[in-house]
C-alpha cells in the first residue's frame, strides 16, 4: 500500500497515518502519496470501476502472516477504528481508555503503543497518536522555568531616563538618574508656569493665594480712612469702616431715586449713589490679595432693614486700575479677590448701588473692610 510523504520533513509515513512519526505534522493537509504510486490524472478517469484488490507486499510495520488461531466462542470486542494496516495495530481486547487510564497504554503485542484517547495502534517511537494526536508516551511534569525573564530596563544610563525598552526595574534607580528626572520635572514646571504667565493666567501664584485665603493670613494692618468731600459733623466718621470693630459702620447719606444702579461699575463714570466717597490708604505700597466687606449694619441691629446696604462698588486702586464689585444682600463678610498686581498704596470706594431699606430710610453703612496681602 503506497505510502505518505510528509510535506513539511519529507519522511515516509505508512498508508492510513494521520500524523508524521517524525515531525508529528499532520498528514492530512502535509502529507502526499509517494512518488510512483499515484496514477496519472487521465489514467484515474479511464479506469471504469474499482480494480479487485491486489496484495501488496507489507511495510516496514506490517507483520508476516501468522498461523490462524481458534475462534474462541466469546469474541472479545473490536478495536471500534480499525487500522488500515492491518490487525496487528487493532484490538483485541478491551483497553482502559477512560479517565485516568496511563498514557503509556501498552498493547498485547510487545512494542505497539495503544492510544489512551482512541484506542488506536502506533508503531514504537512516536510521541503522539497517529490518529487524534493524542500524546502515547508520558510527557512528564511540567518544567518550572521560573519567573519570565526580564528585559533590561533597571541598568540604562543615566541620560536615557526614557528611553529603550519598556520593562520593569530590576534594581534601584541611581541618584544621577532620579536627580536628572527631578531637575526636568522642576524644568518643565517652571516653563510652563511662564507661559502660562504671558496668558495672564498663573498656576502657582493662584495655588499660594488660595493656601492663604484658606489660612486667612496676609491681612493688611494700618489702613486709614477718609471720606470725600469731608463732613466735620458727621455722627458716624470715615474710620469705623476699618476699626475691627463690627457693631458700628461708616454712614453716609443716599442720594439716588434708583437704588439699583449698574450692573458694572467700571462701565464709563456712573453717577455716585451717596453723598461721599471713602478714600483708604496703606501704610506703604502693598501688592493687596484680597478685600473683604461687611454690607450694613450687623445682622442682629434692629436698624439694619431700615438703612440702604451697599450693592455696587467702584473700587480705583492708587497704581492701579478700576475694579467692579458686586455684593449680596448679607451681613456676613463678602469677600473678593484683586485682579490688580504690584504696589498698591491705597483705594477710593465709591457706592453706586445698593439694596433699599423696607421703610424709606435716608442712609447706607458700611460695616468693614479689610484687606489682605500676598
Amino acid at each position: 500500500m503506497p505510502g505518505l510523504v510528509c510535506g513539511h520533513c519529507g519522511a515516509t509515513n505508512p498508508a492510513g497515518s494521520r500524523f508524521c512519526a517524525s515531525c508529528d505534522g499532520f498528514l492530512d493537509w502535509e502529507g502526499e502519496p509517494e512518488a510512483g504510486d499515484t496514477p496519472a490524472p487521465a489514467a484515474q478517469a479511464a479506469r471504469p470501476a474499482p480494480a479487485a484488490p491486489v496484495e501488496r507486499a507489507p511495510d516496514q510495520y506490517q507483520p508476516q502472516p501468522q498461523p490462524a488461531q481458534p475462534t474462541p466462542a466469546q469474541p472479545h470486542p473490536v478495536d471500534p477504528f480499525p487500522d488500515p494496516r492491518g490487525s496487528r495495530y487493532q484490538t483485541t481486547q478491551p483497553l482502559d481508555v477512560g479517565p485516568g487510564a496511563p498514557l503509556t497504554a501498552v498493547d498485547p503485542d510487545p512494542g505497539i503503543l495503544r492510544c489512551p484517547n482512541c484506542a488506536t495502534g502506533n508503531p514504537p517511537g512516536r510521541r503522539f497518536c497517529r490518529r487524534c494526536g493524542e500524546w502515547v508516551v508520558d510527557p512528564g511534569p511540567p518544567v518550572d522555568v521560573g519567573p519570565m525573564a526580564r528585559r533590561r530596563g533597571g541598568d540604562r544610563p543615566w541620560w536615557k531616563p526614557f528611553g529603550g525598552e519598556k520593562a520593569a526595574y530590576t534594581k534601584p534607580l541611581t541618584g544621577a538618574t532620579v536627580a536628572f528626572r527631578a531637575a526636568v520635572a522642576v524644568i518643565v514646571l517652571v516653563v510652563g508656569s511662564l507661559l502660562l504667565g504671558l496668558f495672564g493666567l498663573n498656576p502657582i501664584g493662584r495655588a499660594r493665594d488660595y493656601v492663604q485665603h484658606m489660612l486667612g493670613s496676609g491681612r493688611v494692618e494700618g489702613v486709614t480712612a477718609v471720606a470725600e468731600p469731608a463732613d466735620n459733623a458727621q455722627q458716624f466718621p470715615p474710620e469705623w469702616a476699618v476699626d475691627d470693630y463690627r457693631d458700628r459702620a461708616w454712614t453716609t447719606n443716599w442720594l439716588l431715586a434708583e437704588p439699583a444702579g449698574p450692573q458694572d461699575a467700571c462701565d464709563g463714570k456712573p453717577e455716585p449713589a451717596v453723598g461721599q466717597v471713602l478714600v483708604l490708604s496703606f501704610p506703604g505700597g502693598t501688592n493687596v490679595r484680597e478685600i473683604g466687606v461687611e454690607a450694613g449694619l450687623a445682622e442682629d441691629d434692629d436698624l439694619r432693614t431700615t438703612r440702604y446696604r451697599p450693592r455696587t462698588l467702584r473700587l480705583e486702586w492708587e497704581g492701579g486700575g478700576c475694579q467692579s464689585v458686586r455684593l449680596e444682600d448679607d451681613a456676613k463678610l463678602q469677600r473678593f479677590g484683586v485682579r490688580q498686581k504690584g504696589q498698591l498704596t491705597g483705594v477710593r470706594i465709591t457706592v453706586v448701588g445698593g439694596y433699599p431699606p423696607a421703610d424709606g430710610g435716608q442712609f447706607l453703612d458700611i460695616g468693614e473692610i479689610t484687606f489682605w496681602h500676598r
